[in-house]
C-alpha cells in the first residue's frame, strides 16, 4: 500500500481482515507470526489471502481514503480504532487463539495494560438478592485492590458487578465487553450505567463495528474476550445453561484461573457455578481468596495507586478527623455525618483500601504512612 505511512497501513490492512471470514484471518494471523514486525508483510504476500476482486480493490488510493474517512469518522464520534499492532492494544488478547484483529473503543484507555490487572466477573441474568449484593461487592472489592472489573454489561451479575466497581474511587474501574457495536446500547434497561461507565473514566469495548447489532452468536464471541482480557474469571450464581458458564470454558483453554462462588446445592441457580467446583475450578469465598488464586498483592497495589488519586470530600473529612486522634469509635466518627449509608460507604472504601483499620471495640485508625500530611 504505497499511499500510506507504515502505522496507518497496518490499521487499514487489519481492518480489511477483520471483515474477512475467520479461516482467511487465522491465515493471516499466521502470517503475521512468522514476520518480526507487520511491516514485514509484502502486498504480495497481503494478496495472496485476498479474492481476486477483493485485491484490485485494496490498493486503489481511493479505496484506502474510503478506509481512513471512516475511521476518522468514527473518532468524531467518540470511537477509537485499536489494530492488533497498536501499542495500546491489550497484551492478554495478543496471546489467546485468533485474537479479534481491531478493538473498537469508548472511554478511556489505560496507560499501561499490566498495571491494572483485568478480572472477569459474570453469572446470572436473573440472580437472587444475595446474588445480585455479591457480585456488587466483589466488584467494588477487586477495583479498590487495584483490578479492573471486565464483565459483559448484561442485566444481572454483570451489571451489579460494573455497578460496585463504579463505586471505587480508583482509576479506570470497570470494562464493559460488548456483543454489538459501541455505538448501540444492548440490554437499553443498562443506558444510564453505559453512560456512567465512559463518564466515570471506564471503558466500553467490543469487536464488531458501529453499528453492528446484537446477534446471539456475538455474545460467544464476546465471552472469548471477556476471558481473554482477564488473569481470572469469577463466576457468581450461575445455572447449568448459563453463558458464564462458557465464559469459564474459554478461560479455562486460555489458562485463566476460574473461581466459583458456592451456592446452594438444592438451588437451579447454582448447578453450573457447583459443577465447576466438582470440576476442579477455585472455591473463593471473599476477595482476598481471590488475590491470593491470581497471586495479586492488593495492599501495595491498592496504597500506591491511591496515593496518586485525590480523595473524596468525605473521605478526607474521616482522614483529618482520624489524623488527631490515634483512634476513634465507629459511633463517634458517625456523628460526624447526616446520612448513615454515606458513611458506611465510605469506611468500607478506606478499609479495602487499607488507609484505615479497625481495632477491637471497633474503633477506627488511620495506618501509620496516612498519619501525616503529605
Amino acid at each position: 500500500m504505497p499511499f500510506l505511512d507504515s502505522q496507518t497501513r497496518n490499521a487499514v490492512i487489519n481492518l480489511i481482515f477483520s471483515r474477512q471470514a475467520s479461516c482467511v484471518q487465522c491465515r493471516y494471523l499466521e502470517l503475521l507470526s512468522q514476520k518480526d514486525s507487520q511491516a514485514e508483510l509484502s502486498d504480495k504476500e497481503i494478496s495472496g489471502l485476498l479474492s481476486l476482486a477483493e485485491r484490485a480493490h485494496i490498493f486503489k488510493k481511493s479505496f484506502q481514503d474510503e478506509s481512513l474517512q471512516q475511521i476518522k469518522d468514527w473518532e468524531k464520534r467518540g470511537i477509537r480504532l485499536l489494530d492488533f499492532n497498536s501499542p495500546a492494544y491489550p497484551n492478554s488478547l495478543r496471546t489467546i487463539y485468533a485474537p479479534p484483529l481491531v478493538l473498537y473503543c469508548k472511554g478511556r484507555l489505560p496507560e499501561k495494560w499490566e498495571e491494572r490487572p483485568c478480572i472477569s466477573i459474570v453469572g446470572s441474568r436473573k440472580p437472587d438478592c444475595e446474588g445480585l449484593e455479591l457480585a456488587r461487592s466483589f466488584g467494588l472489592s477487586c477495583a479498590n485492590s487495584g483490578l479492573c472489573v471486565v464483565s459483559g454489561i448484561a442485566m444481572g451479575i454483570d451489571a451489579a458487578a460494573h455497578e460496585g466497581a463504579l463505586e471505587s474511587i480508583l482509576d479506570f474501574p470497570t470494562i464493559a465487553v460488548l456483543g454489538q457495536g459501541v455505538d448501540l446500547i444492548y440490554p437499553v434497561v443498562n443506558a444510564n450505567l453505559y453512560t456512567r461507565l465512559v463518564e466515570r473514566g471506564g471503558l466500553i469495548l467490543s469487536q464488531f463495528e458501529p453499528g453492528t447489532k446484537p446477534f446471539p452468536a456475538n455474545f460467544l464471541n464476546r465471552n472469548r474476550i471477556i476471558a481473554g482480557l482477564s488473569v481470572g474469571i469469577i463466576v457468581i450464581e450461575a445455572g447449568l445453561k448459563s453463558g458464564s458458564l462458557v465464559t469459564a470454558r474459554y478461560g479455562l483453554e486460555e489458562g485463566r484461573e476460574v473461581m466459583v462462588l458456592p451456592g446452594n446445592v438444592s438451588n437451579p441457580h447454582y448447578e453450573g457455578s457447583n459443577s465447576l467446583i466438582r470440576d476442579g475450578a477455585h472455591l473463593v469465598r471473599s476477595v482476598d481468596d481471590v488475590m491470593e488464586v491470581i497471586g495479586w498483592t492488593k495492599k501495595s497495589q491498592a496504597s500506591s495507586v491511591t496515593k496518586a488519586l485525590p480523595f473524596s470530600a468525605d473521605q478526607q473529612k474521616l482522614i483529618d478527623l482520624l489524623r488527631h486522634s490515634e483512634t476513634l469509635h465507629y459511633d463517634t466518627l458517625a456523628r460526624e455525618f447526616s446520612d448513615p449509608s454515606t458513611f458506611a460507604r465510605e469506611i468500607l472504601q478506606l478499609e479495602l483500601l487499607d488507609i484505615i483499620s479497625r481495632r477491637p471495640g471497633n474503633y477506627l485508625a488511620l495506618q501509620p504512612q496516612y498519619r501525616h500530611e503529605n
